[in-house]
């Protein structure tokens, strides 16, 4: 009922079915993107890496129109640069626990910061 409403309204505003497909595709990509959060890093071990449910990530990358491996390897790994004086390297890094779901919710964030202005734009 509730969500009959907001279609109706949607439409009145001037979105077609298809404007309404892409917003609902990009909000569900976002809960899914959520269910990252529940990661875990075994931190017995430096070196490994965020754990994340493959599935999940392929349905949130899937739903938001990414490259699933892109974004698994920016959520999990985060760039370093080193400057040395006459030479300068960028190294990747896993991170932590805590820097993972930071980014995560960074992205989440900014993705629904953008899906909200493009509608308030119209």
């Amino acid at each position: 009922k509730n969500f009959q409403r907001l279609c109706d309204a949607l439409r009145v505003v001037g979105f077609s079915e298809e404007d309404m497909d892409s917003i609902f595709q990009v909000l569900a990509g976002l809960v899914h993107l959520g269910d990252l959060s529940l990661a875990e890093r075994d931190e017995g071990q430096e070196s490994s890496t965020v754990e994340l449910d493959e599935e999940i990530l392929e349905k949130a990358a899937g739903l938001l129109g990414m490259d699933a491996d892109e974004l698994s390897s920016a959520l999990r790994r985060r760039k370093v640069r080193v400057i040395h004086p006459g030479r300068e390297s960028v190294h990747e890094v896993p991170r932590t626990t805590s820097q993972f779901r930071h980014a995560l919710h960074s992205l989440i964030k900014a993705l629904y910061k953008r899906l909200f202005e493009r509608l308030v734009q119209r």
